[in-house]
């Protein structure tokens, strides 16, 4: 077992199976998404959820390619 870990700060349980988890560069967010297609923004200091941006419809993910989400790119969804 190791010892030398930093201490965990938080923890968000979701019902979602989450693809991706991701961190802003100024570490004041952290959003993550999966299967239900929606965007969870957190605050990275308390994990307190801000946000919940639905992303959209791309259809089957085979024959489509998604431009990753980023919160550069959330950024005006958020602030209407």
């Amino acid at each position: 077992m190791r010892t030398d870990a930093p201490p965990m700060l938080w923890e968000v349980v979701s019902e979602d199976f989450v693809y991706c988890c991701s961190m802003s560069a100024d570490f004041q967010y952290c959003a993550y998404g999966g299967t239900a297609r929606v965007v969870v923004v957190l605050n990275a200091l308390n994990g307190r959820s801000l946000y919940q941006v639905p992303t959209p419809e791309y259809g089957h993910y085979t024959h489509q390619f998604c431009k990753p989400l980023t919160l550069a790119s959330l950024w005006p969804r958020l602030t209407d």
